[in-house]
C-alpha cells in the first residue's frame, strides 16, 4: 500500500503545472467579477456598492486599453 501511495503521490505531482496568466487576462478576470457583482448589487438596490463598483470597473477598462 505505501509504494502504491508513493506511486499515486509522484504520478499527480507530475500533472501540475504551473497556471501562468497574463497581466491582460488578470484584468479581464476581475473586471468579468466586477461587472457580476454591479449587477446582483443592482438587483439588491445597494446602491452605494453599485458606485464603488462603477469606479472599480472604470479604472479596469483604462488599465485594459494600455494592451491596444
Amino acid at each position: 500500500q505505501k509504494e502504491w501511495d508513493t506511486e499515486l503521490v509522484q504520478e499527480l505531482k507530475s500533472f501540475e503545472a504551473p497556471i501562468i496568466v497574463s497581466a491582460e487576462e488578470k484584468l479581464l478576470t476581475e473586471l468579468a467579477e466586477a461587472m457580476t457583482a454591479l449587477d446582483y448589487n443592482l438587483k439588491q438596490e445597494n446602491y452605494p456598492r453599485c458606485a464603488e463598483l462603477k469606479a472599480t470597473i472604470l479604472h479596469l477598462e483604462q488599465q485594459l486599453n494600455k494592451f491596444k
